[in-house]
């Protein structure tokens, strides 16, 4: 089995060196070719691929898809995947940095069910910007549910930073289109049509939480209408990962990779969480809508109420919103939650 690496970066000068040497420093392990994406960099980061690519040259197979300009993360990961030519594709993040067992870890997940086995991801120990350990990006025996259905009906994905892909991923369905962000709700999914996905629960990532995340950060501590307009985008990403799940199904049940009983099963389920991703949506774009009125539109459409009320509160004022906490961080929940809900139903804090 041939494998891949296959490197992104946008804006990642500050941690590249670290991020390639724990690529380089990958054990047990000869690349058959190593993609190193860039998207546009103006920062000093395509010089330190490309320093990086003349080093390494004498034992590693290196290609550099360096972007004049940005052109997006759907359009770089096309490009930058176009370019691997193993069956297995180990994903590196510019800012991240990758135990010396992660590879060999996959790829000997991968050759127990070379057959079935599409995709792999594992846990992550979030770190800060400057590498402290901050806690597991999921639970200890977290059960990362990767079929179909679950993945479908809860919107649920991995972490992008810690995934492995089977070539198949790439050749049998149509690129990502333009403005879906989120890879990592796309190929689990596709991997379940096919074949099926698999959870690693070892941190084999150091995942970086800061303020140039790719593609997705919303800065720390944003302002009330920049976290509006972040989460209107996150929606609207997922609307389009929706529809795109919705012809995925298509696609594979018209070549017959799954049965009929299961493609209906998945489109029912789909559909509905699309129509909760447009009430979601409209709870953060509308203006003048009353909370008490998105609240009931979401309990209408189905999205769980906790959902509808943890966006909502978001456009309570600073200090009612302080009272409320006050009530949950003393040990009452159930005090701070009637207490919000009462607001958010006043006519006093509109949305």
């Amino acid at each position: 089995m041939k494998l891949s690496a296959v490197f992104f970066s946008c804006r990642h000068r500050a941690f590249l060196s670290e991020a390639l040497a724990s690529l380089a420093g990958q054990q047990g392990i000869e690349w058959h070719d190593v993609v190193l994406c860039d998207d546009g960099s103006n920062d000093g980061s395509q010089e330190i691929l490309r320093e990086f690519a003349e080093r390494e040259s004498v034992r590693m197979r290196v290609k550099l898809v360096l972007h004049p300009v940005n052109v997006g993360w759907a359009e770089s990961l096309r490009r930058g995947l176009a370019e691997a030519e193993g069956d297995l594709f180990v994903i590196f993040s510019g800012d991240d940095i990758s135990e010396p067992d992660r590879a060999a870890v996959l790829r000997d997940r991968f050759l127990a069910d070379p057959g079935r086995i599409r995709y792999l991801c594992s846990n992550a120990m979030v770190v800060d910007r400057a590498g402290q350990p901050q806690g597991l990006f999921f639970l200890p025996a977290w059960n990362l549910n990767l079929s179909a259905g679950a993945l479908v009906a809860n919107m649920n994905g991995a972490l992008g930073a810690t995934e492995a892909i089977h070539r198949d991923l790439r050749d049998r369905f149509e690129p990502m289109p333009e403005g879906v962000y989120q890879e990592d709700l796309v190929f689990p999914f596709r991997a379940a049509l096919i074949g099926r996905g698999e959870y690693v629960d070892r941190p084999l990532v150091r995942y970086r939480a800061h303020e140039h995340n790719m593609y997705q950060n919303s800065g720390i501590n944003p302002s009330r209408e920049i976290y509006r307009a972040t989460q209107a985008k996150r929606v609207t990403n997922q609307i389009g990962i929706a529809r795109l799940r919705l012809q995925d199904v298509e696609r594979a049940l018209s070549r017959g990779w799954i049965d009929a009983n299961l493609a209906e099963e998945i489109r029912l389920t789909g559909e509905r969480t699309l129509r909760n991703l447009l009430v979601e949506l409209e709870v953060f774009t509308a203006r003048g809508l009353r909370p008490w009125k998105s609240i009931v539109l979401g309990m209408f459409h189905g999205v769980p109420f906790a959902r509808v009320l943890r966006y909502a509160i978001m456009h309570v004022s600073p200090r009612s919103l302080e009272f409320v906490l006050s009530f949950v961080r003393g040990g009452k929940k159930k005090t701070g939650m009637l207490l919000a809900t009462a607001l958010l139903c006043s006519s006093h804090f509109p949305l």
